[in-house]
């Protein structure tokens, strides 16, 4: 992985998929928690399963683990137990210190703006004036 710094020199994590949270109003919040403690709990993996490849492929390639010991299986097991590979990896994923917001319902609204300073319709300034205006309207909404 490249490590990328943001402007602020954070050091950020994106993740594709979705987040796990609970909302104020959720009616059984020790459901809900004991859920989301399950997703993200150690996981005894069954790599000799033929089926499997493509879903643990999906898996490493797709998103890093938050529970450090799936991640350092799926790395032995992705990199064949390259201990040199997966050492690096592990240390890029200690200095993540922010996590990068993505938002795909977000991400269509600007698309139009991109797309309009790819083409050279708009100004970099204008667009990033325009995705700020845009965003905050639909956070705020």
């Amino acid at each position: 992985p490249i490590l990328l710094k943001s402007t602020d020199g954070k050091i950020p994590f994106l993740r594709i998929g979705e987040d796990f949270s609970m909302s104020s109003g959720c009616k059984d919040k020790a459901l809900a928690w004991e859920f989301i403690k399950f997703c993200i709990g150690q996981k005894q993996f069954e790599f000799e399963d033929a089926n499997s490849d493509s879903y643990y492929r999906n898996f490493f390639t797709y998103g890093s683990m938050l529970n450090k010991e799936n991640t350092r299986q799926l790395v032995a097991y992705q990199l064949e137990n390259d201990d040199d590979t997966a050492e690096k990896w592990e240390a890029y994923n200690e200095k993540v210190s922010a996590k990068a917001f993505r938002d795909l319902q977000l991400d269509s609204i600007l698309t139009e703006i991109r797309n309009e300073c790819m083409e050279q319709k708009i100004t970099p300034e204008e667009c990033a004036k325009l995705f700020q205006q845009r965003a905050e309207l639909y956070v705020n909404e």
